[in-house]
């Protein structure tokens, strides 16, 4: 599934309560469009009242699982705030292709400079952008990256 900017996802929904019908409207349709694009529907979303609390129970289980799985070690730290462990990752573990870093990455960059340049996007969307620049200086540039930026001119053309 594809990404969706939490902050920017949450301005358009607040965009909603507008007095200008127009605003409403233009937020209405990019947020129909933005999950047309990841793939998702409002019953991904939301969830209805009489699972809540088992879901809360399934994701302390969850948590209980994940944490049993992994040995710690002396790279593992405790955060007291989260009241979790934070573990280092293993650099044996194996990648999906989605994750490994792709070779050419002139275009990817190219787009990037061009959404900053001509596209009037969220300063978290530009963080996120900046973040794969540093990828693609890093050689940690993926697949899923790619398909972020994708989806993302996609939805900016799509506006103008």
């Amino acid at each position: 599934m594809a990404y969706i900017d939490r902050d920017h996802f949450i301005a358009l929904l607040e965009r909603l309560g507008s007095d200008r019908d127009a605003d409403v409207l233009e937020a209405a349709r990019e947020i129909h469009r933005t999950l047309h694009e990841v793939g998702i529907g409002w019953n991904d979303l939301l969830i209805p009242d009489d699972e809540e609390e088992d879901e809360d129970d399934d994701e302390a289980e969850d948590r209980l699982d994940e944490e049993e799985e992994y040995e710690l070690d002396e790279d593992d730290e405790y955060d007291d705030e989260d009241d979790e462990y934070e573990y280092e990752e293993d650099d044996d573990e194996e990648l999906s292709e989605d994750d490994e870093p792709v070779e050419d990455t002139k275009d990817d960059r190219a787009l990037i400079e061009r959404i900053l340049r001509d596209f009037k996007i969220s300063e978290d969307t530009r963080d996120d952008l900046q973040d794969l620049k540093d990828d693609i200086e890093e050689g940690l540039f993926t697949e899923s990256d790619r398909r972020y930026l994708q989806a993302l001119i996609a939805r900016l053309e799509g506006q103008k």
